[in-house]
C-alpha cells in the first residue's frame, strides 16, 4: 500500500513538472517633460539605445521586453538567472530652447558631483513592480524646474540640430 502512494506521489511530482511556464521582463524608460521647453534624451543600454522626444509638457517613452519560456522543474525556477541585469549607461540630455546639455557616460571615469546629482535624480524614480512571472522595471526622468542645475551651454547643438534651429 505505501509502495502505491509513493508511486502516486513521484508520478502527481513529475506531471506537476512537465508544464511550461512564461517569464516576462520589461525595460521602460521614460521621460516626462513638465515644462514648455523641447527636451530630448538620448540614452544607450545593455536593452537598446534610441531618442526621445518631448516637444513641451509631455511625456515619451522606449520599451523593451525580454521573454522566455522555462521547463517547470520540482526544484522551481531561479527567476535572476532567466534575464540579464540590465543598465543604462549612456545619458545625453538636450534643452533645445536654451541650447544646454548634458552627457554622462557611466563607466569611464570617476564621477563628478554633476554625474551623482544626474544619476540619483534618475534612479530615484526607478522602481520594479510586476510579479514574479512578469516584471516590469521603469526609469523615469522628470524634467522641470527642478531638474538638477547639471546642464551646461552647447554651442554644438547648433550644428547638431541644425532642423530645430532654422525656423
Amino acid at each position: 500500500m505505501n509502495k502505491n502512494i509513493n508511486m502516486v506521489f513521484v508520478l502527481c511530482l513529475f506531471l506537476l513538472s512537465c508544464g511550461k511556464t512564461d517569464y516576462s521582463e520589461t525595460q521602460k524608460v521614460v521621460l516626462i517633460n513638465k515644462s514648455t521647453d523641447k527636451i530630448l534624451y538620448y540614452f544607450e543600454s545593455s536593452f537598446g539605445k534610441d531618442t526621445l522626444i518631448c516637444n513641451g509638457i509631455d511625456s515619451v517613452g522606449f520599451i523593451h521586453v525580454d521573454k522566455v519560456t522555462v521547463q517547470n522543474s520540482i526544484t522551481g525556477t531561479d527567476r535572476d538567472r532567466l534575464f540579464p541585469s540590465h543598465i543604462v549607461f549612456c545619458h545625453e540630455l538636450y534643452n533645445l530652447k536654451d541650447t544646454m546639455s548634458y552627457k554622462l557616460i557611466i563607466g569611464n571615469k570617476n564621477l563628478s558631483k554633476d554625474d551623482s546629482l544626474f544619476i540619483q535624480y534618475v534612479e530615484m524614480n526607478s522602481h520594479n513592480k510586476g510579479n514574479s512571472i512578469n516584471s516590469i522595471i521603469e526609469f523615469k526622468i522628470i524634467f522641470n524646474s527642478s531638474f538638477p542645475n547639471v546642464l551646461s551651454k552647447d554651442y554644438t547643438m547648433l550644428e547638431k540640430f541644425k532642423e530645430f534651429y532654422k525656423k
